[in-house]
Protein backbone atom coordinates (compact mmCIF):
# COMPACT_ATOMS: atom_id res chain seq x y z
CA UNK A 1 0.00 0.00 0.00
CA UNK A 2 2.67 2.23 0.60
CA UNK A 3 4.10 2.33 -3.25
CA UNK A 4 0.63 3.44 -3.45
CA UNK A 5 1.09 6.71 -1.36
CA UNK A 6 4.73 7.16 -3.43
CA UNK A 7 3.41 6.83 -7.05
CA UNK A 8 0.60 9.24 -5.80
CA UNK A 9 3.16 11.83 -4.29
CA UNK A 10 4.89 10.93 -7.83
CA UNK A 11 1.50 11.97 -9.64
CA UNK A 12 0.93 14.98 -7.36
CA UNK A 13 4.35 16.53 -7.98
CA UNK A 14 4.28 16.25 -12.08
CA UNK A 15 0.34 17.67 -11.78
CA UNK A 16 -0.27 21.02 -13.03
CA UNK A 17 -3.26 21.12 -10.77
CA UNK A 18 -2.26 20.27 -7.12
CA UNK A 19 0.14 23.59 -6.46
CA UNK A 20 -2.31 25.96 -7.77
CA UNK A 21 -5.40 23.82 -5.99
CA UNK A 22 -3.51 24.62 -3.14
CA UNK A 23 -2.94 28.60 -3.45
CA UNK A 24 -6.50 28.70 -4.63
CA UNK A 25 -7.74 27.05 -1.34
CA UNK A 26 -5.29 29.24 0.51
CA UNK A 27 -6.58 32.43 -0.81
CA UNK A 28 -9.94 31.77 -0.09
CA UNK A 29 -9.30 30.98 3.88
CA UNK A 30 -7.04 34.14 3.92
CA UNK A 31 -10.27 36.41 2.28
CA UNK A 32 -12.97 35.05 4.85
CA UNK A 33 -10.17 35.71 7.87
CA UNK A 34 -9.21 39.16 6.07
CA UNK A 35 -12.94 40.13 5.82
CA UNK A 36 -13.71 38.68 9.88
CA UNK A 37 -10.92 41.00 10.52
CA UNK A 38 -12.25 43.91 9.19
CA UNK A 39 -15.60 42.94 11.03
CA UNK A 40 -14.48 43.25 14.00
CA UNK A 41 -12.00 46.04 13.87
CA UNK A 42 -14.61 48.64 12.76
CA UNK A 43 -14.28 51.33 10.17
CA UNK A 44 -13.31 53.74 12.70
CA UNK A 45 -9.83 52.09 13.25
CA UNK A 46 -8.78 52.94 9.78
CA UNK A 47 -9.81 56.26 9.59
CA UNK A 48 -6.37 57.41 11.42
CA UNK A 49 -4.70 55.90 7.92
CA UNK A 50 -6.15 58.46 5.41
CA UNK A 51 -3.58 57.34 2.72
CA UNK A 52 -5.09 53.79 2.60
CA UNK A 53 -8.61 54.57 3.73
CA UNK A 54 -11.25 53.86 1.24
CA UNK A 55 -14.15 55.85 2.04
CA UNK A 56 -16.94 54.98 -0.30
CA UNK A 57 -17.90 51.15 -1.69
CA UNK A 58 -18.08 51.81 -4.97
CA UNK A 59 -14.51 52.25 -4.68
CA UNK A 60 -13.83 49.16 -3.26
CA UNK A 61 -15.85 47.18 -5.61
CA UNK A 62 -14.33 48.99 -8.58
CA UNK A 63 -10.47 48.14 -7.39
CA UNK A 64 -11.70 44.39 -6.55
CA UNK A 65 -13.25 43.86 -9.99
CA UNK A 66 -10.52 45.25 -11.74
CA UNK A 67 -7.98 43.21 -10.36
CA UNK A 68 -10.16 40.15 -10.74
CA UNK A 69 -10.92 40.94 -14.12
CA UNK A 70 -7.42 41.56 -15.34
CA UNK A 71 -6.09 38.50 -12.90
CA UNK A 72 -8.07 36.17 -15.09
CA UNK A 73 -7.70 37.37 -18.04
CA UNK A 74 -3.88 37.43 -17.28
CA UNK A 75 -3.70 33.91 -16.72
CA UNK A 76 -5.97 33.20 -19.77
CA UNK A 77 -4.26 34.79 -22.31
CA UNK A 78 -0.13 34.31 -20.98
CA UNK A 79 -0.63 30.40 -20.42
CA UNK A 80 -2.32 30.38 -23.51
CA UNK A 81 0.48 31.72 -25.31
CA UNK A 82 3.08 29.41 -23.31
CA UNK A 83 1.47 26.12 -24.50
CA UNK A 84 1.69 27.40 -27.61
CA UNK A 85 5.37 28.34 -27.50
CA UNK A 86 6.24 24.80 -25.87
CA UNK A 87 3.89 22.91 -28.07
CA UNK A 88 6.21 24.69 -30.98
CA UNK A 89 9.64 23.89 -28.96
CA UNK A 90 8.54 20.10 -27.96
CA UNK A 91 8.60 19.52 -31.59
CA UNK A 92 11.90 20.83 -32.16
CA UNK A 93 13.38 19.26 -29.04
CA UNK A 94 10.49 16.38 -28.24
CA UNK A 95 7.28 15.60 -27.16
CA UNK A 96 8.24 15.17 -23.60
CA UNK A 97 8.77 18.80 -23.23
CA UNK A 98 5.68 19.42 -22.52
CA UNK A 99 5.96 17.04 -19.07
CA UNK A 100 9.16 18.75 -17.80
CA UNK A 101 6.63 22.26 -18.33
CA UNK A 102 4.03 20.72 -16.48
CA UNK A 103 6.33 19.52 -13.32
CA UNK A 104 7.91 22.72 -13.47
CA UNK A 105 7.12 24.70 -10.28
CA UNK A 106 7.54 27.99 -10.98
CA UNK A 107 4.82 27.85 -13.70
CA UNK A 108 2.20 26.04 -11.46
CA UNK A 109 3.09 28.64 -8.54
CA UNK A 110 2.83 31.22 -11.00
CA UNK A 111 -0.87 30.21 -12.42
CA UNK A 112 -2.00 29.66 -8.58
CA UNK A 113 -1.10 33.09 -7.93
CA UNK A 114 -3.55 34.16 -10.64
CA UNK A 115 -6.22 31.82 -10.07
CA UNK A 116 -5.52 32.90 -6.05
CA UNK A 117 -5.63 36.46 -6.46
CA UNK A 118 -8.82 36.23 -8.64
CA UNK A 119 -10.71 33.98 -6.05
CA UNK A 120 -9.78 36.34 -3.19
CA UNK A 121 -10.94 39.48 -4.92
CA UNK A 122 -14.29 37.62 -6.12
CA UNK A 123 -14.80 36.68 -2.56
CA UNK A 124 -14.09 39.98 -0.57
CA UNK A 125 -16.08 41.80 -3.34
CA UNK A 126 -19.19 39.50 -2.38
CA UNK A 127 -18.76 41.24 1.39
CA UNK A 128 -18.76 44.87 0.06
CA UNK A 129 -22.16 45.90 1.37
CA UNK A 130 -23.47 49.88 -0.02
CA UNK A 131 -25.56 50.88 2.25
CA UNK A 132 -28.99 52.42 2.42
CA UNK A 133 -28.98 55.51 0.26
CA UNK A 134 -29.96 58.13 1.78
CA UNK A 135 -28.69 57.11 5.15
CA UNK A 136 -25.07 58.42 5.85
CA UNK A 137 -21.65 56.30 6.21
CA UNK A 138 -22.29 55.25 9.79
CA UNK A 139 -25.06 53.32 8.84
CA UNK A 140 -24.78 49.78 10.23
CA UNK A 141 -25.78 48.07 6.69
CA UNK A 142 -22.66 49.96 5.15
CA UNK A 143 -19.59 47.77 5.02
CA UNK A 144 -15.84 48.43 3.73
CA UNK A 145 -13.26 45.82 3.96
CA UNK A 146 -10.48 48.53 4.30
CA UNK A 147 -7.97 45.58 5.53
CA UNK A 148 -8.97 42.84 2.60
CA UNK A 149 -9.39 45.02 -0.03
CA UNK A 150 -5.44 46.65 1.35
CA UNK A 151 -4.69 42.96 0.59
CA UNK A 152 -5.75 42.49 -2.99
CA UNK A 153 -3.61 45.42 -3.93
CA UNK A 154 -1.07 43.79 -1.98
CA UNK A 155 -1.97 39.81 -4.14
CA UNK A 156 -2.16 42.14 -7.35
CA UNK A 157 1.32 43.61 -6.99
CA UNK A 158 2.58 40.34 -5.81
CA UNK A 159 1.39 39.28 -9.43
CA UNK A 160 2.96 42.08 -11.54
CA UNK A 161 5.66 40.79 -9.89
CA UNK A 162 5.24 36.95 -10.72
CA UNK A 163 4.53 37.93 -14.24
CA UNK A 164 7.57 39.17 -14.78
CA UNK A 165 9.64 36.54 -13.60
CA UNK A 166 7.17 34.21 -15.68
CA UNK A 167 7.59 35.96 -18.87
CA UNK A 168 11.51 35.73 -17.77
CA UNK A 169 11.42 32.10 -16.58
CA UNK A 170 9.20 30.53 -19.44
CA UNK A 171 11.97 31.05 -22.27
CA UNK A 172 14.26 29.64 -20.20
CA UNK A 173 12.75 26.88 -19.10
CA UNK A 174 12.03 25.72 -22.92
CA UNK A 175 15.62 26.55 -24.11
CA UNK A 176 17.37 23.44 -25.35
CA UNK A 177 20.49 23.77 -23.72
CA UNK A 178 18.28 24.18 -20.07
CA UNK A 179 16.28 21.07 -21.09
CA UNK A 180 19.13 18.99 -21.91
CA UNK A 181 21.00 19.76 -18.49
CA UNK A 182 17.56 19.32 -16.62
CA UNK A 183 17.17 15.51 -18.44
CA UNK A 184 20.92 15.31 -17.25
CA UNK A 185 20.16 16.08 -13.67
CA UNK A 186 17.16 13.43 -13.73
CA UNK A 187 20.04 10.82 -15.24
CA UNK A 188 21.90 11.87 -12.19
CA UNK A 189 19.88 11.53 -9.40
CA UNK A 190 18.53 7.86 -11.18
CA UNK A 191 21.78 6.36 -11.16
CA UNK A 192 22.33 7.51 -7.52
CA UNK A 193 19.22 6.42 -6.31
CA UNK A 194 19.52 2.68 -8.30
CA UNK A 195 23.08 2.00 -7.79
CA UNK A 196 25.20 2.07 -5.11
CA UNK A 197 28.59 3.92 -4.60
CA UNK A 198 31.45 1.73 -4.42
CA UNK A 199 32.40 1.33 -0.85
CA UNK A 200 28.99 0.90 -0.01
CA UNK A 201 28.27 -2.13 -2.93
CA UNK A 202 27.93 -5.52 -1.51
CA UNK A 203 27.67 -8.36 -4.07
CA UNK A 204 28.74 -11.13 -1.65
CA UNK A 205 24.91 -12.85 -0.94
CA UNK A 206 24.20 -15.04 -3.41
CA UNK A 207 21.00 -16.66 -4.44
CA UNK A 208 18.87 -18.60 -2.13
CA UNK A 209 18.75 -22.43 -3.47
CA UNK A 210 15.10 -22.22 -3.64
CA UNK A 211 15.37 -19.46 -7.17
CA UNK A 212 14.92 -21.15 -10.08
CA UNK A 213 12.71 -24.50 -8.56
CA UNK A 214 8.74 -24.69 -8.09
CA UNK A 215 7.68 -21.62 -6.39
CA UNK A 216 5.05 -22.02 -4.01
CA UNK A 217 2.57 -18.87 -6.20
CA UNK A 218 3.03 -16.78 -8.72
CA UNK A 219 1.66 -13.07 -8.77
CA UNK A 220 0.74 -11.94 -11.90
CA UNK A 221 -0.50 -8.31 -13.38
CA UNK A 222 -4.53 -8.06 -12.52
CA UNK A 223 -5.88 -5.41 -14.05
CA UNK A 224 -5.15 -3.20 -17.25
CA UNK A 225 -2.00 -3.12 -18.49
CA UNK A 226 0.77 0.02 -17.61
CA UNK A 227 4.10 0.34 -16.90
CA UNK A 228 5.90 -0.18 -13.47
CA UNK A 229 6.13 3.28 -11.30
CA UNK A 230 6.79 2.47 -8.13
CA UNK A 231 8.40 -0.61 -6.54
CA UNK A 232 8.73 -0.50 -3.17
CA UNK A 233 11.50 -2.78 -1.92
CA UNK A 234 11.25 -2.42 1.87
CA UNK A 235 7.66 -3.43 2.60
CA UNK A 236 8.29 -6.35 0.43
CA UNK A 237 11.64 -7.39 2.47
CA UNK A 238 8.99 -6.83 5.76
CA UNK A 239 5.99 -8.94 4.40
CA UNK A 240 8.67 -11.62 3.27
CA UNK A 241 10.61 -12.01 6.85
CA UNK A 242 6.92 -11.85 8.17
CA UNK A 243 5.52 -14.39 6.64
CA UNK A 244 9.25 -16.55 6.09
CA UNK A 245 9.14 -15.92 1.78
CA UNK A 246 11.34 -15.57 -0.62
CA UNK A 247 10.36 -13.35 -3.58
CA UNK A 248 11.75 -13.37 -7.04
CA UNK A 249 10.88 -10.35 -9.18
CA UNK A 250 10.41 -11.01 -12.48
CA UNK A 251 10.21 -7.62 -13.71
CA UNK A 252 11.64 -3.77 -12.75
CA UNK A 253 10.47 -0.62 -12.60
CA UNK A 254 10.29 0.90 -16.12
CA UNK A 255 8.66 -2.33 -17.71
CA UNK A 256 5.75 -2.21 -19.47
CA UNK A 257 3.04 -4.64 -17.91
CA UNK A 258 -0.06 -6.78 -19.76
CA UNK A 259 -2.68 -8.81 -17.74
CA UNK A 260 -1.92 -11.84 -16.96
CA UNK A 261 2.25 -11.36 -17.07
CA UNK A 262 3.74 -12.96 -14.29
CA UNK A 263 5.85 -10.49 -11.86
CA UNK A 264 7.03 -12.63 -9.16
CA UNK A 265 7.80 -16.01 -7.92
CA UNK A 266 6.83 -16.71 -3.93
CA UNK A 267 8.65 -19.35 -2.60
CA UNK A 268 7.49 -21.20 1.03
CA UNK A 269 7.42 -24.03 2.92
CA UNK A 270 4.10 -23.98 3.20
CA UNK A 271 0.60 -22.62 1.22
CA UNK A 272 0.63 -18.79 1.03
CA UNK A 273 -2.97 -17.45 1.96
CA UNK A 274 -4.25 -15.09 -0.29
CA UNK A 275 -3.91 -12.03 1.73
CA UNK A 276 -0.37 -12.38 1.87
CA UNK A 277 -0.76 -12.70 -1.74
CA UNK A 278 -2.24 -9.46 -2.44
CA UNK A 279 -0.52 -7.49 0.35
CA UNK A 280 2.32 -8.19 -1.99
CA UNK A 281 0.77 -7.12 -4.90
CA UNK A 282 0.22 -3.82 -3.38
CA UNK A 283 3.56 -3.37 -3.15
CA UNK A 284 4.19 -2.42 -7.00
CA UNK A 285 2.41 0.29 -8.38
CA UNK A 286 1.40 0.91 -12.37
CA UNK A 287 0.94 3.91 -14.28
CA UNK A 288 0.61 4.72 -17.96
CA UNK A 289 3.88 6.92 -17.83
CA UNK A 290 7.21 6.09 -16.61
CA UNK A 291 8.96 7.85 -13.90
CA UNK A 292 13.09 8.87 -13.78
CA UNK A 293 13.12 8.48 -9.82
CA UNK A 294 13.81 4.27 -10.07
CA UNK A 295 14.37 4.07 -14.04
CA UNK A 296 17.39 5.18 -15.03
CA UNK A 297 16.09 4.33 -18.83
CA UNK A 298 13.55 6.71 -18.26
CA UNK A 299 15.58 9.65 -18.40
CA UNK A 300 18.11 8.24 -20.11
CA UNK A 301 15.56 6.88 -23.39
CA UNK A 302 14.71 10.79 -22.96
CA UNK A 303 18.05 12.27 -23.20
CA UNK A 304 18.53 9.75 -26.45
CA UNK A 305 15.48 11.47 -28.21
CA UNK A 306 16.81 15.11 -27.98
CA UNK A 307 19.70 13.35 -29.48
CA UNK A 308 17.65 11.94 -32.52
CA UNK A 309 15.81 14.53 -33.02
CA UNK A 310 18.67 17.18 -33.52
CA UNK A 311 20.48 15.01 -35.36
CA UNK A 312 17.45 14.60 -37.53
CA UNK A 313 17.71 16.37 -41.32
CA UNK A 314 14.70 18.43 -40.72
CA UNK A 315 16.30 19.83 -37.75
CA UNK A 316 20.36 19.16 -38.12
CA UNK A 317 21.40 20.37 -34.77
CA UNK A 318 24.72 18.92 -34.61
CA UNK A 319 25.42 21.60 -31.46
CA UNK A 320 22.51 20.54 -29.64
CA UNK A 321 23.65 16.84 -29.79
CA UNK A 322 27.14 17.56 -28.47
CA UNK A 323 24.87 19.41 -25.68
CA UNK A 324 23.47 16.15 -25.24
CA UNK A 325 26.98 14.27 -25.68
CA UNK A 326 28.57 16.62 -22.48
CA UNK A 327 25.65 15.85 -20.02
CA UNK A 328 25.92 11.72 -21.03
CA UNK A 329 29.51 12.26 -20.55
CA UNK A 330 28.43 13.22 -16.77
CA UNK A 331 26.39 10.59 -16.05
CA UNK A 332 28.71 8.10 -17.84
CA UNK A 333 31.42 8.94 -15.24
CA UNK A 334 28.58 8.68 -11.99
CA UNK A 335 27.01 5.28 -13.32
CA UNK A 336 30.44 3.49 -14.10
CA UNK A 337 32.44 4.76 -11.19
CA UNK A 338 29.25 3.05 -8.61
CA UNK A 339 29.03 -0.93 -7.78
CA UNK A 340 26.58 -2.88 -9.35
CA UNK A 341 22.62 -2.65 -8.05
CA UNK A 342 22.43 -5.40 -5.42
CA UNK A 343 20.66 -8.10 -6.83
CA UNK A 344 19.61 -9.66 -3.45
CA UNK A 345 18.07 -8.26 -0.42
CA UNK A 346 18.23 -9.12 2.86
CA UNK A 347 16.10 -8.58 6.38
CA UNK A 348 17.41 -7.42 9.31
CA UNK A 349 18.62 -10.69 9.92
CA UNK A 350 20.58 -10.93 6.81
CA UNK A 351 18.32 -13.56 5.79
CA UNK A 352 17.84 -12.55 1.47
CA UNK A 353 13.93 -11.86 1.14
CA UNK A 354 14.00 -10.63 -2.18
CA UNK A 355 15.68 -11.28 -5.31
CA UNK A 356 15.67 -8.52 -7.68
CA UNK A 357 16.39 -7.41 -11.36
CA UNK A 358 18.08 -4.97 -12.71
CA UNK A 359 20.25 -3.18 -16.04
CA UNK A 360 23.63 -4.24 -15.07
CA UNK A 361 25.97 -0.84 -15.42
CA UNK A 362 27.82 -2.52 -18.40
CA UNK A 363 24.34 -2.74 -20.01
CA UNK A 364 22.95 1.18 -19.41
CA UNK A 365 26.11 2.30 -20.96
CA UNK A 366 26.36 -0.42 -24.32
CA UNK A 367 23.11 0.59 -24.86
CA UNK A 368 23.31 3.98 -24.88
CA UNK A 369 26.42 4.59 -26.99
CA UNK A 370 24.74 1.85 -29.31
CA UNK A 371 21.69 4.39 -29.51
CA UNK A 372 23.96 7.36 -29.93
CA UNK A 373 25.99 5.69 -32.55
CA UNK A 374 23.04 5.04 -34.64
CA UNK A 375 21.96 8.59 -34.89
CA UNK A 376 25.49 9.97 -35.65
CA UNK A 377 26.15 7.56 -38.17
CA UNK A 378 27.60 9.59 -41.02
CA UNK A 379 28.09 13.18 -38.89
CA UNK A 380 31.77 13.58 -38.45
CA UNK A 381 31.46 16.84 -35.87
CA UNK A 382 29.29 14.97 -33.56
CA UNK A 383 31.05 11.17 -34.18
CA UNK A 384 34.32 13.51 -33.53
CA UNK A 385 32.96 14.42 -30.70
CA UNK A 386 31.50 11.49 -29.12
CA UNK A 387 35.10 9.70 -29.89
CA UNK A 388 37.22 12.80 -27.64
CA UNK A 389 34.42 12.43 -24.78
CA UNK A 390 35.55 8.18 -24.46
CA UNK A 391 39.04 9.26 -24.55
CA UNK A 392 38.34 11.02 -21.77
CA UNK A 393 36.56 8.68 -20.03
CA UNK A 394 39.17 5.93 -20.90
CA UNK A 395 41.57 7.97 -19.17
CA UNK A 396 40.19 9.07 -15.67
CA UNK A 397 41.80 6.65 -12.47
CA UNK A 398 38.49 5.94 -10.86
CA UNK A 399 36.74 4.59 -14.55
CA UNK A 400 40.18 2.49 -15.05
CA UNK A 401 37.71 -0.76 -14.33
CA UNK A 402 35.78 0.04 -17.35
CA UNK A 403 38.61 1.30 -19.60
CA UNK A 404 38.32 -1.79 -22.04
CA UNK A 405 34.19 -1.42 -22.35
CA UNK A 406 35.03 2.26 -23.25
CA UNK A 407 37.79 1.29 -25.35
CA UNK A 408 35.34 -1.26 -26.82
CA UNK A 409 32.90 1.73 -27.59
CA UNK A 410 35.22 3.92 -29.25
CA UNK A 411 36.68 1.06 -31.35
CA UNK A 412 32.80 0.30 -32.80
CA UNK A 413 32.11 3.83 -33.23
CA UNK A 414 35.13 4.26 -35.47
CA UNK A 415 34.52 0.96 -37.39
CA UNK A 416 30.93 2.21 -38.21
CA UNK A 417 32.42 5.60 -39.11
CA UNK A 418 34.62 3.86 -41.68
CA UNK A 419 32.43 2.00 -43.28
CA UNK A 420 30.08 5.60 -43.22
CA UNK A 421 29.67 7.63 -46.61
CA UNK A 422 32.22 10.11 -44.52
CA UNK A 423 34.74 11.79 -46.71
CA UNK A 424 38.37 10.20 -46.86
CA UNK A 425 39.83 13.36 -44.91
CA UNK A 426 37.05 13.49 -42.02
CA UNK A 427 37.81 9.11 -42.21
CA UNK A 428 41.58 9.88 -41.59
CA UNK A 429 40.97 12.46 -38.82
CA UNK A 430 38.91 10.19 -37.01
CA UNK A 431 41.49 7.14 -37.61
CA UNK A 432 44.24 9.63 -35.60
CA UNK A 433 41.86 10.31 -33.07
CA UNK A 434 41.71 6.83 -32.44
CA UNK A 435 45.47 5.90 -32.61
CA UNK A 436 45.26 8.96 -29.85
CA UNK A 437 42.63 6.75 -27.70
CA UNK A 438 44.76 3.55 -28.14
CA UNK A 439 47.61 5.00 -26.67
CA UNK A 440 45.78 6.52 -23.65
Amino acid sequence: MRSWFIDLWLRIQASYWFIPALLAVGAVIIAVFAVRADAELGAAWWEQFGWINLNTAEGARALLSAVAGSMITVAGVTFSGTLLAVSHASSQIGPRLLSGFMRDRGNQVTLGIFIATFLYCLIVLRTISPGDLGVDSKDSSLFVPHLAVLLAIGFAVLSVLVLIYFIHHVPQSINVSTVIARVGDEILTGVGNVYPLPDEADDTVGKPTCCGGDPQAVIKLEGKSGYLRVLDFDALIDKAAEQDLVIEMLVQPGEFGVPGQPLMHVYAEAAVDIETLEALADNLSWGRERTPEQDVMSSIEQMAEIFAKAMSPGVNGQFTAINCLDQLAAAFVELLRRGECPQCLADDNDVVRVVRRSHPRAYVFEITCRALRQFMRGDWVVTSRFVMLLTTLAELNSLAGSRQQILEQAALTLTEAEASDMSDAEKQALKKQGEKLTRS
